[in-house]
C-alpha cells in the first residue's frame, strides 16, 4: 500500500505540499506542485480506492466540493463566454484531487508537522526577505523596491505579498508558537505586520488586523498565557512599526489618507476611497439581477460588465474593458454563479461548521490555523482577486485540503 510509505518517508510528502507557497510569487510555477499533488490525488484514489471510500474525511471532501463546482457547472450552460466558462470549470475538477491528496498524505501527524515547519520557513523568508528590501533597497533576490512598495520575492508586478502572508500568518504564528512560546510571538508578529503594512495592499491590512487578535485571543487561552499583557506589548511594537512605516513609505501614507473617506459618508469620497469599486458592485448587482439564478458563467464577468455598465462608467473610460472581477465575494457568487452558487457557497460553509463541532480537542488545535486561514480567505469585504480566479481557489483548496488532513472525528 502506499500510505505506509508516506508513512515512513514524510518529507518528501511535506516537500510536496510545501512547495505550493515556495512557488506562488513565481507567477504560474505554483501550478507544478498542484498538478503533481492532482496527479497523486488521481493515483492514491486508484490504489486506496476502498479506503478512501470509506474514509468520512474524502465523502466530506467531495460534498465541499460539488457544493461549489455544480453552481459553476450550472451557470456555464448559458454562460455569456461558454467555452472560457465550461474550460475553467473542468480544470477546476484537478483541486478535488489536489485537495484529497494533501488530506489523506497531512492526515499522518509525521508529514503534517513537516509541511507546518516547511511553510513556516517559507512564510518567515518572505518577512525577513522583505525587511532586507527595506533596510537595503533591494531584496535577497535582487528586487528593488517598487514604487515605495515592499514586495519581497513576489519581485516587480505580482503584488500579492501583503495579502498572502496576511492569509496564511496564522499558520507561522502556531510554528512560532509550538517553537518558541510567547516571546516568539513577540518578535514574529510585529515584524509581520509591518511587512504587510509596507507591502501597501489594503485588503492585507484589513486581513492581518482580524488574523492577529483572533489568532492571539486563541494562543492566549490553549496555553493560558495573560491574554492582556500579551496583546498590550504585540500592539505597542506594531504601532511602533506603523509609525515608522508611515514616515518611510509615501505610498503607506497616501494609501491611509486614501481610506479616510471611508468614513466621511459622502458616495464620492467613499468610492474614491475604495478605488472607484463602487460602479464595480452597482454593475455587480445589475447583472445578478438580470440573471438572479445561475449568473453569467465563471470567466465571462469581463463580456458581461460591458453589457450592464452605465454609460458613464469610468472603468470602461480608463481601459476600454471595465471590472475584470467584483471584488467582494458575496457579489462575485451572484454575478458569476446567482442564487445557486450563494446556496452553494452556504452549504460549503454549513458542512465545514460542522466538521469542525465534530472534532475533537487535538485535532482543533491542528486544525486552526488553517481554518483561520480560510476564514480570513473568504472575508465577504472588498477582495483584491477574484473568488473564482485561479489564484484564489488554488489557495483556498490547499487550504481545505490541510484542514482536512487535520480532522479527527470526536469519540
Amino acid at each position: 500500500m502506499i500510505a505506509p510509505g508516506y508513512h515512513k518517508n514524510p518529507w518528501w510528502a511535506a516537500i510536496l505540499i510545501a512547495a505550493y507557497p515556495l512557488l506562488i510569487p513565481f507567477s504560474r510555477s505554483a501550478e507544478i506542485p498542484l498538478s503533481l499533488l492532482a496527479i497523486t490525488g488521481m493515483v492514491l484514489f486508484w490504489r486506496q480506492n476502498r479506503a478512501i471510500k470509506r474514509w468520512p474525511t474524502s465523502r466530506a471532501l467531495l460534498l465541499v466540493f460539488l457544493c461549489m463546482w455544480l453552481p459553476m457547472a450550472i451557470s456555464s450552460f448559458d454562460a455569456f463566454n461558454p467555452s472560457g466558462s465550461w474550460y475553467h470549470t473542468l480544470v477546476s475538477l484537478r483541486f478535488l484531487f489536489a485537495a484529497l491528496a494533501m488530506a489523506w498524505l497531512s492526515r499522518f501527524t509525521a508529514v503534517r508537522d513537516r509541511a507546518m515547519l516547511l511553510i513556516s520557513l517559507v512564510l518567515g523568508f518572505w518577512v525577513i526577505d522583505s525587511l532586507i528590501q527595506f533596510v537595503f533597497g533591494v531584496d535577497l533576490l535582487g528586487y528593488p523596491n517598487t514604487a515605495d512598495r515592499l514586495n519581497g520575492p513576489f519581485g516587480m508586478r505580482n503584488f500579492r505579498l501583503g495579502m498572502i502572508l496576511a492569509v496564511l500568518s496564522p499558520i507561522l504564528f502556531e510554528q512560532v508558537r509550538r517553537s518558541w512560546g510567547g516571546w516568539g510571538l513577540l518578535v514574529v508578529i510585529p515584524l509581520t505586520v509591518f511587512v504587510v503594512i509596507l507591502s501597501g495592499v489594503r485588503s492585507g491590512w484589513v486581513i492581518i488586523a482580524l488574523a492577529v487578535p483572533l489568532f492571539l485571543f486563541w494562543a492566549a487561552r490553549r496555553n493560558h498565557w495573560p491574554l492582556l499583557r500579551l496583546s498590550i506589548i504585540t500592539t505597542v511594537g506594531a504601532l511602533l512599526l506603523l509609525s515608522l512605516a508611515w514616515q518611510t513609505s509615501p505610498l503607506v501614507q497616501e494609501r491611509i489618507e486614501l481610506s479616510m473617506g471611508l468614513g466621511s459618508g459622502e458616495i464620492r469620497a467613499t468610492d474614491f476611497a475604495l478605488s472607484n469599486r463602487v460602479p464595480i458592485w452597482e454593475t455587480s448587482l445589475r447583472i445578478f439581477r438580470a440573471h438572479p439564478l445561475n449568473g453569467v458563467g465563471i470567466d465571462s464577468f469581463r463580456e458581461a460588465y460591458i453589457v450592464y455598465a452605465s454609460e458613464d462608467d469610468p472603468h470602461i473610460a480608463n481601459n476600454g474593458i471595465g471590472g475584470y472581477h467584483s471584488h467582494n465575494l458575496i457579489l462575485e457568487t451572484l454575478a458569476v454563479t446567482g442564487l445557486v452558487g450563494l446556496l452553494g457557497l452556504l452549504l460549503a460553509a454549513r458542512i465545514m461548521y460542522r466538521l469542525w463541532h465534530q472534532a475533537d480537542a487535538c485535532s482543533r488545535q491542528s486544525m486552526l490555523p488553517f481554518a483561520l486561514a480560510l476564514i480570513l480567505l473568504m472575508l465577504p469585504f472588498n477582495s483584491h482577486f477574484s473568488h473564482y480566479g485561479t489564484f484564489l481557489s488554488s489557495v483556498s483548496w490547499w487550504l481545505v485540503g490541510l484542514w482536512l488532513g487535520a480532522f479527527r472525528r470526536r469519540e
